[in-house]
């Protein structure tokens, strides 16, 4: 339905300076799927979604939406916003605050000269659909923060739009509305069946709401694929340190193994198991993932701290636990190694300062390590395109 095929853009901060917010990003959005650009501030994400929307014009690059080009860089071929069918919610929300609930939701119904009861039909459809038939002659401005979201996405979705782009809409909103925002957002997606590009830096929102996850790093694509598949397998460490929690433990890798067979990492004086995900020598340095909430942890016994520490096990004391109501993070010294461990459930009877055993599970992956110091992309404060100047033309 969507395909974007080789984007670059790039740009010039300072004279002297260039710097590639989009480095050669290809993706394709099957027909009725959420499909979620996810990343940190700078990683090029939303120039990509500005893109899509003709908000800033790429380098080079292709965009194709049901198989009709809206940009081509060895073409020459630009369509402009208005001309690409799109419904877009920014940030910002952008909703015009001299009208009512209705004439906000009316409004690019008018822009294309749609008869009145085509528009009071669709309008009021639309708001039944969002559970706002009851706001519909409330004024913009005597919304709350959740009702303005969803008038915002009402505007957007009622004229049946080929492709629905989402600009971080929930970022504004306190933490219980955004996760009640989560389940109306994946509602309206699958009630509707349009075909969404969701733009998020928040990695719970990626995994709670899409169908599909492109995980973006200085402008490219580090990774993509299903919540489930980004979480679990990770295929680069920093993939692995960005979704969810993680420990990132430096050791050395003892014997040398073929990539997907099991591995042993010496950390902090003791032997822990892997899997190993690249090619690496004996030797090398190596960083094992594990999730907080595959460690075991108990408190330690006499005869725990008798026996010196077993292949997964290390011996550890507690410098700081949180209590998260529906799970315990324990924060452990263990010989010298600092990690993080998860307690689902009620608050064990742990305390800080206590020596506790730590069990690590075998399929924790091991990564060589990878170079640093790459230039970050940037994502520029202004469009080329004025805000202003283009709404009534997207929406």
């Amino acid at each position: 339905m969507l395909r974007v095929t080789a984007l670059e853009k790039r740009f010039s901060p300072r004279k002297s300076d260039i710097v590639r917010a989009l480095d050669g990003v290809s993706f394709n959005v099957t027909e009725g799927k959420l499909f979620t650009l996810l990343g940190a501030s700078g990683s090029g994400k939303t120039t990509t979604l500005r893109s899509i929307a003709g908000l800033e014009r790429p380098d080079a690059g292709r965009i194709e939406i049901d198989d009709v080009a809206v940009f081509d860089g060895s073409a020459a071929l630009f369509v402009p916003p208005n001309k690409r069918d799109l419904g877009m919610v920014f940030q910002s929300y952008a909703i015009w605050p001299h009208m009512t609930v209705f004439e906000n939701v009316a409004f690019p119904l008018r822009v294309k000269h749609r008869g009145r009861a085509e528009i009071r039909e669709a309008v009021e459809r639309t708001l039944t659909l969002m559970n706002m038939e009851h706001l519909a002659k409330r004024s913009a401005t005597l919304l709350s923060g959740g009702q303005q979201q969803r008038l915002a996405l009402a505007r957007a979705i009622v004229g049946n739009p080929r492709l629905l782009l989402l600009d971080e809409p929930l970022s504004n909103l306190d933490a219980k509305l955004r996760e009640r925002m989560r389940f109306e957002l994946k509602r309206l997606q699958v009630e509707t069946g349009l075909t969404t590009v969701y733009v998020t830096h928040d990695q719970v929102e990626a995994l709670a709401l899409s169908d599909e996850i492109a995980l973006m790093h200085d402008g490219r694509i580090v990774q993509q694929g299903p919540p489930a598949s980004i979480y679990h397998s990770p295929e680069s460490e920093y993939v692995a340190d960005f979704i969810g929690s993680t420990n990132l433990l430096s050791g050395t890798l003892r014997e040398a193994a073929a990539v997907g067979e099991a591995c042993v990492v010496e950390i902090g004086g003791s032997s822990c198991a892997g899997v190993l995900t690249a090619a690496a020598v004996s030797g090398a340095a190596v960083a094992l993932t594990i999730r907080p909430e595959s460690i075991k942890i108990e408190r330690a016994t006499r005869s725990h701290s008798a026996e010196p520490s077993s292949a997964g096990a290390l011996h550890g004391t507690v410098r700081s636990s949180v209590f998260l109501g529906e799970s315990t993070d324990f924060l452990v010294d263990a010989e010298g190694v600092e990690i993080r461990a998860r307690v689902s459930g009620m608050k064990p009877e742990i305390g800080i300062g206590d020596a506790v055993l730590l069990t690590l599970p075998a399929q924790g992956l091991v990564f060589p390590r990878e170079a640093s110091g790459v230039t970050p992309a940037i994502e520029p404060a202004t469009a080329d395109v004025p805000l202003e100047s283009v709404a009534e033309s997207v929406l």
